[in-house]
């Protein structure tokens, strides 16, 4: 047995007794070793938040032992643009962890000869899996990225699967492929595409992140039905993803090149719901304190109270600015907060639905 079969064994072994590994999986993670979809160049953090470059001629040993283990790898940053020569600022494609890997595709719940639709091909791996199971003509795969589009496709028939793998935006979909019984997204959503819920058979699922400028994001499970539309449930929270490209956000440290965001990789786990909800305080503590306008209004509300001046009733809502109301009248009702409680929107179409 080599050093690479005997690496892929023991991460089996480790999935299956981590609970995170089934049985009907198991066959094709030991079939499709994980190291033939690692480039000789990945990105690691430096220390400091920032991707750095190891090549795989540098040290053979430590590339393979990375390859097998349970996390996420950096295989591009700055969307191709940084040479792997040196230091990046964002990793824009990455190989998923393996657990986060085994998880999706228990919930997917693919069956022998469904029709599969994945959504970000990246290195291909993920492809590679579901063709095992699936049938590789049964399985298409859409990259945005022609470099990465190219070496997947490169790959996988090295590795002796074949699935489709198409170049374009993968919020389109692929409606020559159409119908899918699966659809699965490796990458984050703030608006499930309606293309995927147009593309997917009756009955068939879908599976994607989703996420927010304010939350890192979920696994939501959606079920589409004979009318057109999708409902579902969020089967998982402790993953974070990368934006589909046609959906991300503007970065934090726009116009501050000083100020480089901490490497979050595909599926990178997250640190669960006390970090969620420390956040979610601290949101609303900052919206309770309103803006500018509304701290400049209470400063001068006070200075009257203290001559003796009646002021008018403010009202402030946390996420919603305070506006002057005559005494007495009644107070406006506050806006939804990001829409109808529990719906995700979704892009030209009838409207998407999770509990």
């Amino acid at each position: 047995m080599s050093d690479a079969e005997a690496l892929n064994q023991r991460l089996v072994d480790e999935l299956a007794d981590a609970g995170v590994l089934s049985d009907r999986w198991r066959p094709a993670f030991l079939a499709v070793p994980r190291h033939l979809f690692v480039p000789d160049v990945i990105w690691v953090d430096a220390g400091d938040g920032t991707p750095t470059a190891r090549r795989r001629e540098d040290d053979p040993a430590a590339w393979l032992e990375t390859a097998y283990a349970d996390g996420p790898i950096g295989t591009q940053v700055d969307d191709g643009a940084t040479p792997d020569t040196g230091r990046g600022l964002l990793v824009t494609s990455s190989i998923s962890a393996p657990s986060i890997v085994s998880r999706m595709l228990h919930y997917l719940q693919v069956e022998p000869g469904m029709r599969v639709l994945e959504i970000g091909t990246g290195s291909g791996w993920n492809a590679a899996l579901l063709a095992h199971m699936a049938g590789g003509q049964n399985v298409v795969t859409v990259e945005i990225d022609p470099g990465i589009a190219d070496r997947a496709r490169k790959t996988l028939a090295e590795a002796g699967v074949s699935p489709t793998v198409v170049t374009g935006d993968g919020a389109d979909g692929y409606p020559p492929g159409a119908p899918y019984d699966r659809v699965i997204a490796t990458a984050a959503v703030q608006r499930v595409p309606y293309a995927w819920v147009e593309q997917t058979r009756p009955g068939g699922l879908i599976l994607t992140p989703w996420a927010t400028a304010f939350d890192e994001g979920a696994l939501v499970l959606l079920t589409v039905d004979e009318h057109g539309t999708a409902h579902g449930r969020f089967v998982d929270n402790t993953v974070a993803f990368m934006w589909l490209r046609a959906q991300r956000t503007p970065p934090r440290t726009a116009g501050r090149p000083d100020r480089r965001r901490r490497i979050v990789h595909d599926s990178a786990p997250r640190r669960g719901r006390l970090g969620r909800l420390r956040r979610l305080v601290r949101g609303r503590a900052a919206a309770a304190r309103g803006g500018p306008k509304v701290r400049r209004r209470r400063r001068r509300h006070r200075r009257l109270r203290l001559l003796g001046v009646r002021r008018p009733v403010v009202g402030v809502r946390a996420g919603h600015r305070g506006r002057d109301r005559a005494p007495g009248a009644p107070a406006r009702a506050a806006p939804p907060v990001g829409g109808d409680r529990g719906r995700l929107p979704v892009v030209g179409g009838p409207r998407t639905t999770a509990d």
